[in-house]
């Protein structure tokens, strides 16, 4: 039942930064809210292992990763969660991830990034969402998701979810694949 609201930061992590080999972050019915940094508005991980269960990231804003940026080396769950109203000026308005990051039961709604990635921006490692909702994002490419081509493989799995009235203003409504590999069953 905590409160990170209105902090700041000039380069990571403005709610929360967690970067050094086993790390653990556990937020749990919590609100992060109106934070800022240059990545990962809300939260920050790197060589980290997280979950984030019953809390809402809203309003958080960055360059790159809105509410939160999962950086290398990082497994992340949200659980029952709401990624709400977070921009990013970049990538991944609600969600930058290259770690591995798992969606279970959680809504992305009304997140926005200038370029990619609107709700998620997802490069490099996998991405598992399931049961969950992404509705009203926008980007230029991929209003919902977009993946990030590179030399590692990005795989993205979705399951019994649903991505509805998201917005793009290139590619990609709800998902703009730009190299990855896209499951949806």
């Amino acid at each position: 039942n905590s409160i990170l609201v209105g902090n700041r930061a000039n380069r990571v992590g403005g709610g929360i930064a967690s970067d050094g080999a086993g790390s653990i972050v556990v937020v749990r019915d919590s609100r992060i809210s109106r934070n800022y940094a240059a990545r990962g508005g809300g939260l920050f991980l790197e060589d980290t292992v997280a979950a984030v269960s019953l809390s809402t990231l809203e309003e958080n804003t960055a360059l790159a990763g809105g509410a939160f940026s999962v950086e290398p080396n990082s497994r992340v769950g949200l659980d029952r969660s709401a990624v709400t109203a977070n921009v990013a000026a970049s990538e991944g308005g609600g969600a930058l991830n290259f770690g591995a990051l798992t969606i279970s039961s959680s809504t992305f709604d009304r997140n926005v990034a200038s370029l990619r990635g609107g709700g998620i921006s997802a490069g490099e490692q996998v991405t598992v969402i399931a049961n969950s909702t992404f509705s009203g994002n926008v980007a230029a490419w991929g209003g919902a998701i977009e993946t990030i081509a590179s030399t590692f493989p990005t795989v993205v799995k979705i399951t019994n979810s649903t991505l509805a009235s998201n917005t793009c203003s290139v590619a990609g409504g709800g998902i703009a694949n730009t190299g990855g590999l896209v499951v949806i069953a």
